[in-house]
């Protein structure tokens, strides 16, 4: 019949199959450019960001899922695995040793990476954009480091 369509839209999956198909994502098909430092931390946040959005996973970031309670830990899991999959060496020690016996949330390792490989003056650039439209101050995912350099952002 013309007009009609066997595809299944996105908003019908299951949380489970959306994970499963989430899951077989290429990482590398989005990030093509592994985090190494300052000098390309705006390239990676944008290609993680088309990586995420195109999973409706950004908000795993804040530590919000839209999944029920007991896949939660699964999809902690994969956002983890695809954020340190996408960091070269250096700085995957980096956050092997900062996070040592610690549980590996997404908000915590996104925000461990921004405190240190966002450019300063890339800080200044987003202050507007994050503290109105896009708050990462979520209290279960800060530590002393990455909470005062969040207030510091954040300051008016």
């Amino acid at each position: 019949m013309a007009g009609s369509s066997n595809a299944v839209g996105v908003s019908t999956l299951s949380p489970e199959l959306a994970l499963m198909l989430a899951s077989n994502i290429n990482v590398s098909n989005f990030v093509t450019v592994k985090l190494s430092g300052q000098s390309n931390y705006r390239i990676w946040e944008t290609q993680m960001f088309c990586l995420l959005d195109s999973q409706a996973l950004r908000d795993a970031l804040m530590g919000r899922y839209y999944c029920p309670n007991d896949m939660r830990y699964q999809y902690e899991q994969l956002v983890s695995g695809w954020i340190l999959s996408s960091v070269n060496e250096e700085v995957l020690n980096d956050l092997v040793r900062h996070f040592f016996n610690q549980p590996l949330y997404p908000c915590n390792i996104w925000l461990k990476i921004q405190s240190s490989y966002m450019p300063p003056f890339y800080e200044r650039y987003l202050e507007g954009t994050y503290s109105n439209n896009y708050p990462f101050l979520m209290s279960h995912c800060l530590n002393e480091t990455v909470s005062i350099r969040l207030l510091n952002l954040f300051s008016f």
